[in-house]
């Protein structure tokens, strides 16, 4: 994950999957059809939560787990 990149509950949710689509995996879990949506271009990741009825925080949580799951092994 890029470090200068960081996941809260501001962070634009189109931007995030388009810098980590493996995400799409977490938001489908939970029944959120980002990918389809129009409203993804303008929503955090807090509004679209609230949207669908998901804690936020659990949201990040497994968010940032999908992502340390899907990295290189480090050399």
């Amino acid at each position: 994950m890029d470090e200068s990149f960081c996941i809260s509950s501001q962070t634009l949710t189109e931007e995030l999957l388009i810098r980590y689509p493996e995400c799409c995996e977490v938001f489908e879990k939970h029944g959120m059809p980002c990918r389809e949506c129009m409203g993804v271009e303008c929503e955090t990741l807090s509004d679209s939560a609230l949207m669908h009825g998901i804690d936020i925080d659990i949201l990040i949580k497994e968010l940032k787990e999908c992502l340390e799951c899907n990295e290189p092994p480090s050399c």
